[in-house]
């Protein structure tokens, strides 16, 4: 609501059709209470207008009827990413009034209206304080006076957040003071979700069993899911009757579905791993890891980008304590701790391919990331300690997740173990997180509810950020205020009339936190995304049920806290019952799918691990193997193309254009998709944004110069060119992005072939940009060819020879491949033998002859002329530049050419004639 938004800040609110009224400073911490997080911006493009000028002329442009005028100034004003005080200025200055008619005209007015109240409604994310004033504040909690109690308890949770936690230990686990523990519980319960991670690591106090029920009552009472299987867990391993039953009773309260404790970790890792925003809560500029270690709980920070995987390996560790053998834990753990390596590692790659170009890098980033991969040394070994069968298995789930580079890695590491060939012709499939159904008003207690159904429909993980539905959620039965059974509550007990004249803004008669009464309303549209993260404290009412005025002398019937909670612990278990995979591939079925994968990443390194592994006994897939090797060979650099297009149609086609251009082209629908896939891969060269992901104003997209801007505000990502993808009327609009240096371009939906080839070569034309093209390219084939090279001559299933031509045309000095290259072919030429003569000699004769080559290069065309003539005569012109190489001063050559010699079949005077010029004195 838009009231909501005006609260949120603890500014004035404008009355309805007069002045600001100041909110009650009661009002006031309780809208302390919604405060969202702010993304810190450092650039501002320059505008034509100052921003002031830019707002003030589309309010007047929208009061003239000028709508598009209005849109213009605006979006120039969102351009410009003011901050928290310019937003809430803009917002004040404007009023209340004049927002509700905006957001009520929809359309893309509406959604750049609505990032600015977005942008007016942050506020500075909470920083880690000071432990001694949090010990000094926190004193109020156990204070005679209530009012002084119910002000500690909001500024500590606005103040502090989850650093409170730690310093509520020791009170939850002392059973002598009631009443302090009453009031810690009672605290914690209104901090909710955010203290979840951290009140889990308190369940591992097995020596103090009070610590654990106490905590597990304040789990039951925040209703979060993602709390169940370490409940579960201690239910199932406690001795003390006490605990058992809190933790049951709070599994109960939760309704999580009945999930085995081993699956239900499975689950809430892989939303963890997967990026579920619903699962993803911190609201807190660090990010942070707790665990309970030698009696206390501990905390580390961790990056931003790591926090998911770090979180995800915890819940893979305590599941696999529960059951070690399970195959879909290990699956989970070994993709985690890939996903962990190849992140740093190619976000390392990225900085110095900007380097390369001259182009500038957070160099204190940068190292933090060389440390963190220093300390991630032991990640292989570890990877592949666990054996071939379970790496397999991980295997089979990166190719199901689509995430290419963790396939790679898993890939690496099968080819460091040189598994038992006879593991390729084994393997199939296994169940991993299959969907099931949830009844509707279970209770979802131990047992409470019914089996997952058999044959439920299957929600595959694609590698991107699962979204909640919002609309499939069970609506929660509203509940009188002070008629439930929780902590304290600080809702108040005087009626609420109706509100006649705002569309249900919540104001006048109640002084708590904003109504979500936003979507239903006729005026109002909302100003809350579905689509986006879970913000702190929701206010109270949640269904999606339109307001009904209450009858003459009732009261209000409102959704207090509890029942928000529930509803999102339903989300949450809808999301654990919907995700995951019903199959992944397991023992060589993976190894042998990963030869026909899409992407060639994959295919290339599953094919090299085969080559080197050298199996004697056939396998699906296997001559693909050698398919895939030449095609590497023959690699010339292909960029990686990401389209971001809610359109179908129009995504699939500028997808299939770029692919028939030779591109490695993807396509997502949506904007916050398409930043997930870009920062945790940053392999894209290029995206092409839509300006349509948000039209209608209602969906949480960014519009397309806020995802280009998130872009750049991100090291990782800041190398990706951008393009925007607009209908034909908007082109001129944004012509604009490219003329402040956002885009490189702008193209329709209905561009050709050749145009689209044009811009392209025009986007990839620099020499930098070749450079590094080549380089990449001239890396895989050198790996594809010392791959053929590690086979053993004449000891292989593989059609070796095929490669013979692919491997000759690389040795040419005018293949433009750098001598690494070469080199290996040449020995790789060497391993393919007399079959390759008829389609490498004549190369390997006229390299010979160009002393420009190093010596190096010389050293190994010898040797392979030698291994291609075999058995073979010599041509004239080939034994003459041996024989003459036989006077050469270096010794590594005349001696590969008098092997050559010998292992040729010379004639008797061809014979005689390099006895007699190298005849002994």
């Amino acid at each position: 609501m838009i009231r909501a938004h005006f609260r949120a800040s603890g500014r004035a609110t404008p009355a309805r059709g007069g002045p600001f009224a100041m909110l009650s400073s009661r009002a006031i911490r309780q809208a302390a209470l919604g405060l969202l997080s702010c993304t810190v911006i450092c650039l501002r493009p320059a505008l034509a207008q100052s921003p002031d000028a830019e707002f003030r002329n589309g309010v007047a442009a929208f009061e003239q009827g000028e709508f598009e005028q209005a849109e213009r100034h605006f979006r120039n004003v969102l351009k410009s990413q003011p901050d928290h005080e310019q937003a809430l200025r803009y917002r004040d200055e404007a009023g209340y009034r004049f927002w509700v008619k905006v957001l009520a005209r929809g359309g893309r007015l509406a959604t750049v209206a609505r990032r600015i109240l977005k942008a007016a409604e942050k506020a500075a994310i909470r920083e880690r304080q000071d432990v001694e004033q949090l010990r000094a504040d926190l004193r109020g909690l156990f204070d005679d006076d209530f009012m002084t109690e119910i002000e500690t308890v909001e500024k500590v949770i606005a103040k502090y957040g989850h650093y409170v936690v730690p310093e509520l230990v020791d009170v939850l686990g002392d059973r002598r003071e009631d009443d302090k523990r009453v009031r810690a519980i009672a605290l914690l319960h209104r901090l909710g979700d955010e203290a979840t991670l951290a009140l889990i690591e308190l369940l591992e106090a097995d020596d103090n069993v009070t610590l654990q029920q106490n905590t597990a009552v304040v789990l039951g009472h925040i209703g979060d899911v993602r709390a169940v299987p370490a409940l579960k867990r201690l239910a199932e391993r406690t001795s003390d009757p006490h605990v058992k039953d809190a933790a049951n009773r709070a599994i109960s309260q939760i309704k999580g579905p009945s999930f085995g404790t081993a699956e239900y970790y499975a689950r809430v890792a892989e939303a963890f791993y997967q990026e579920n925003p619903v699962f993803l809560v911190n609201r807190y500029r660090e990010y942070v890891v707790w665990k309970w270690k030698e009696g206390k709980l501990t905390r580390r920070d961790v990056p931003k980008f790591r926090w998911n995987e770090e979180v995800a390996e915890e819940f893979a560790y305590d599941g696999l304590s529960v059951d070690p053998e399970n195959q879909v834990l290990w699956a989970s753990l070994l993709n985690t701790l890939a996903q962990e390596w190849t992140e740093i590692d190619e976000a390392l790659r990225v900085a110095q391919q900007v380097q390369d170009k001259g182009g500038e890098v957070d160099e204190d980033a940068v190292a933090r990331m060389q440390e963190m991969r220093e300390r991630l040394a032991k990640v292989k070994m570890l990877v592949a300690s666990r054996g071939p069968e379970d790496v397999l298995a991980a295997l089979g789930k990166a190719l199901a997740d689509q995430r290419a580079p963790n396939a790679v890695f898993l890939i690496e590491r099968l080819q460091e173990l040189n598994l038992d060939p006879s593991l390729l012709a084994g393997g199939g499939a296994i169940t991993y997180l299959p969907a099931a159904e949830r009844s509707e008003g279970s209770g979802g207690g131990l047992g409470s509810q019914p089996a997952p159904a058999a044959g439920g429909a299957s929600a595959p993980a694609s590698g991107g950020a699962s979204s909640s539905d919002a609309g499939s959620q069970p609506a929660p039965q509203p509940t009188e205020v002070g008629g439930d059974d929780e902590a304290p509550s600080l809702d108040d007990d005087e009626p609420v009339e109706p509100d006649d004249e705002a569309p249900s803004l919540d104001d006048e008669g109640d002084d708590e936190a904003p109504s979500l009464d936003d979507e239903d309303d006729d005026e109002a549209p909302s100003l809350d995304d579905e689509e986006e993260a879970p913000r702190r404290r929701q206010p109270r009412r949640v269904s999606r049920a339109r307001p009904v005025a209450p009858a003459p002398g009732r009261r209000r019937v409102r959704t207090t806290r509890m029942a928000f909670r529930e509803s999102a612990a339903l989300n949450g278990a809808e999301q654990l019952s919907a995700q995951g995979s019903d199959e992944i591939l397991t023992g060589g079925a993976a190894l042998s799918a990963a030869l026909t994968y899409g992407d060639k990443r994959v295919r290339y390194a599953a094919a090299i691990a085969l080559a080197h592994l050298n199996p004697t006994s056939d396998f699906a897939n296997s001559d693909q193997v050698m398919v895939n090797l030449i095609d590497a060979l023959g690699e010339s650099g292909q960029r990686v193309i990401l389209v971001v297009e809610r359109d179908r149609g129009a995504r699939n086609r500028i997808v299939g254009l770029l692919r028939e251009l030779g591109y490695m082209a993807f396509g997502v629908e949506d904007g916050l998709g398409g930043l997930m896939r870009a920062k945790a891969f940053p392999g894209e060269d290029l995206i092409i944004v839509s300006s349509e992901l948000n039209p209608d104003g209602l969906g949480g997209d960014p519009l397309e110069f806020q995802f280009i801007d998130s872009l750049r505000e991100d090291y990782r990502t800041r190398h990706i060119k951008c393009m925007v993808l607009t209908p034909e009327e908007r082109v001129d609009e944004m012509q604009t992005l490219v003329d402040d240096g956002r885009a490189i371009d702008v193209i329709t939906p209905e561009i050709d072939k050749a145009t689209l080839s044009d811009k392209l070569l025009q986007a990839f034309g620099s020499d930098a940009e070749q450079r590094d093209e080549k380089a990449r390219s001239d890396k895989i084939a050198e790996r594809a060819a010392l791959a053929i090279a590690s086979i053993q001559q004449g000891h292989t299933r593989f059609a070796v020879a095929s490669a013979a031509a692919a491997l000759a045309k690389n040795v040419r000095r005018d293949s433009g491949r750098p001598d690494a290259v070469r080199l290996a072919c040449l020995k790789a030429l060497q391993t393919v033998g007399p079959a390759a003569r008829e389609a490498a000699l004549s190369v390997l004769v006229s390299e010979f002859q160009d002393e420009t080559n190093s010596i190096e290069v010389r050293r190994e065309l010898a040797r392979a002329m030698g291994e291609v003539s075999k058995g073979s005569p010599l041509p004239d012109e080939a034994f003459q530049l041996l024989k003459a190489a036989l006077a050469s001063e270096d010794e590594e050559l005349w001696r590969a050419a008098g092997y050559a010699l010998g292992k040729a079949k010379l004639s008797g005077a061809q014979a005689l004639e390099v006895f007699n010029e190298q005849r002994l004195d």
